[in-house]
Formats: C-alpha cells, sequence, structure tokens
C-alpha cells in the first residue's frame, strides 16, 4: 500500500531499508504493484528494493557531480524539479552536503524556492544571494525584481538564474544611468519611474521636457 514504516520490512526480514531510503522505495513498490495488477510477493519487493536502492546510490551519484537529469530526482521523491529549472539545480546542490535525501532534499527546496520567489517578484535579497547574485541589493532590488517579473511576461515561463543574470545586468545599467542624469538634473519621467522614488521625494527633481 505504500507505507513508510520501515518495521514492516524489517518483519520479512528486508533489512537494507532505513529511514534514509524508505520513501524511493515506497513510491517503488506502488509503482511495481501498480505496474503487476496485484499485490507484490516477498521476493518481489525484495527485488524492487535491491534495485531502488542500486538506482537511488547511481542517481545521487550523478546529483552530487552536477549531472542529475529529471528521472533521478523523481527516482529520489523530490519535488519541485522541472525542465527549466533543473539546470540551476544541478548548479546549486553540486558540492553540497547530500549525504542524505533528507539533506538533498533541504538543498533542493532551497534553490527551488529562491528560483520561484524571484520569478515572482520577490523583493527579498536573500533570494538573489542563494543563487548568487551579489549585485543586487536592498537598492536595486525593487527596479530589478520589476524588470525579472517583466521578462517572465514576455518569455511566458519561469526565468533561469542565466535568464536572471541578464536582466540584472541590464537593470542595473539603466538604474545608473537614470541616477546619472537625475543628478544633473536631466531626469526624464521614465527615469524617476525606472527609481521608484516616491512623489513626495521627486517633487523637487528637474524633470528634462520628453522628447518626441
Amino acid at each position: 500500500s505504500g507505507s513508510t514504516g520501515v518495521n514492516y520490512y524489517t518483519t520479512l526480514g528486508i533489512t537494507t531499508v532505513n529511514s534514509n531510503n524508505i520513501k524511493p522505495i515506497s513510491v517503488a513498490v506502488t509503482n511495481a504493484k501498480k505496474a503487476k495488477g496485484n499485490n507484490l510477493t516477498k521476493a518481489e519487493i525484495e527485488k524492487v528494493v535491491v534495485d531502488t536502492i542500486n538506482d537511488s546510490v547511481l542517481a545521487n551519484e550523478k546529483i552530487n557531480k552536477g549531472e542529475g537529469k529529471l528521472e533521478d530526482y523523481t527516482l529520489l521523491t523530490m519535488t519541485g524539479v522541472n525542465d527549466i529549472n533543473l539546470i540551476d539545480v544541478n548548479w546549486y546542490v553540486k558540492g553540497k552536503d547530500n549525504s542524505t535525501l533528507s539533506k538533498l532534499r533541504n538543498n533542493v527546496n532551497v534553490v527551488v524556492n529562491a528560483l520561484s520567489y524571484i520569478n515572482s517578484g520577490s523583493t527579498g535579497v536573500n533570494y538573489y544571494t542563494i543563487l548568487g547574485f551579489e549585485t543586487v541589493t536592498v537598492d536595486n532590488v525593487k527596479p530589478i525584481s520589476v524588470a525579472v517579473v517583466n521578462a517572465k511576461k514576455v518569455k511566458g515561463s519561469n526565468l533561469t538564474k542565466a535568464e536572471m543574470q541578464k536582466v540584472i545586468t541590464d537593470t542595473i545599467k539603466i538604474v545608473n544611468i537614470s541616477y546619472d542624469k537625475i543628478n544633473k538634473g536631466e531626469a526624464t519621467l521614465d527615469d524617476v519611474a525606472y527609481k521608484h522614488l516616491k512623489q513626495q521625494q521627486s517633487h523637487d527633481v528637474q524633470i528634462a521636457p520628453q522628447q518626441h
């Protein structure tokens, strides 16, 4: 039935099942039962256990090298990994402590959540820091977050880390140009809007006439 109680396997004399590998094994047993169309025998359960443990070791090795495939993460019951973020998840978990499925799951969740929050327009600098974007600060995160959301709308799906990097680089350039123009008293309404200046902060900003 897919129970994750290790004691049930122990009762059958299957001693290789433990708290670290029970989840993928229970999923594999359920899938094998569906494929067979009936309950598995002890011998069939043992085969599923052996195969799953062997496949899990290989999957973990690939993931630790940063070469994990979707099926590897699926086998290890990792959720949130997809075609779009696979490369970025591999990048993040490579070299991390993935010695247990719990630790691997935590590492996967950290990067998946960071990607998700940034794509949703979060202004939490910590999410950018997780992905190695050290140029994002509390001073520029707001226009960057808006730019990320706009780029996501244009693309029609979540941005990858590489795509975010381009948006960040381009936005910082625009922000710096806007700052220079504002400091020179040459700001256009676009520059003020881009900097998300509050109305009460910009009443004394000299606005240059828009070019038509």
